[in-house]
């Protein structure tokens, strides 16, 4: 898994961050910018990573990025929370 480099958090506003939008964080893949991954805090408390999508003309979500399979995701998740100063404990 190649590491992302340069990672910066950008707090979300208090008010959303209440209903569990924490921030995003930006960061480079390679020679790739990744940007708008989201910080989330679940009903559960558990913190996730959301990435960008965006809609058609019709209204369906489709992913703008995506890891390759769920290990891929893991180690994203684990490095954006790291940057985000938000690590948890496995």
């Amino acid at each position: 898994m190649t590491r992302l480099r340069d990672l910066r958090f950008t707090p979300a506003p208090r008010q959303v961050a209440r209903r569990g939008l924490l921030g995003w964080v930006q960061g480079r893949l390679g020679g790739v910018i990744l940007d708008g991954i989201a910080v989330r805090r679940t009903a559960r408390g558990h913190l996730t990573i959301a990435f960008p999508t965006r809609r058609d003309g019709r209204g369906r979500e489709h992913a703008v990025m995506q890891p390759v399979n769920r290990a891929a995701r893991e180690a994203i998740r684990r490095q954006v929370l790291r940057a985000a100063g938000m690590e948890e404990a496995s």
